[in-house]
């Protein structure tokens, strides 16, 4: 039974060096650049998902400065050209390239307010006053404000 085991791990090792797997192929990955928390490593966050990122042996240093900014607090929009792997034991990207966005990612669709010459210089409309106990001036006049608590009995 033993003499079975080691045959069959031999001979898996045997395909195993004969058929080679490819290499992964390069990926552009675009998304915001962040920096883990204790560590403060280089991240980037896609769609949601956050990646660590590691220069690949390939990368010029222009990589390695561009991951130490990340690690600096940059929050950019960044294309990132490089490899899916494994990074301090999480999902990563070994990094070949790194330039900047060159289209803005996705909103959630909120729009930006309209600037005041679009508005109108429409005055804020009133509030209604709070029920005041003591019947102040301001609550008649119509002002919004915090009522004085009640004196303890």
């Amino acid at each position: 039974m033993k003499s079975l085991s080691v045959i069959s791990i031999a001979m898996v090792a045997l395909l195993g060096s004969a058929f080679q797997l490819p290499a992964a192929e390069p990926e552009t990955f675009t998304g915001t650049a962040t920096r883990s928390g204790t560590y403060k490593r280089p991240l980037l966050d896609v769609d949601g998902k956050r990646f660590e990122l590691k220069a690949s042996n390939q990368a010029d240093s222009s990589v390695a400065e561009m991951l130490a900014k990340f690690s600096q607090g940059d929050t950019g929009k960044y294309a990132v050209v490089g490899t899916r792997g494994t990074v301090n034991g999480k999902d990563g990207i070994l990094v070949d390239r790194i330039t900047a966005a060159a289209k803005s990612l996705p909103t959630t669709g909120a729009a930006a307010p309209a600037p005041s010459a679009v508005q109108g210089n429409v005055p804020p409309a009133r509030v209604a006053p709070i029920a005041c106990l003591s019947g102040c001036r301001q609550a008649r006049e119509g002002f919004m404000h915090r009522p004085r608590a009640a004196a303890p009995p």
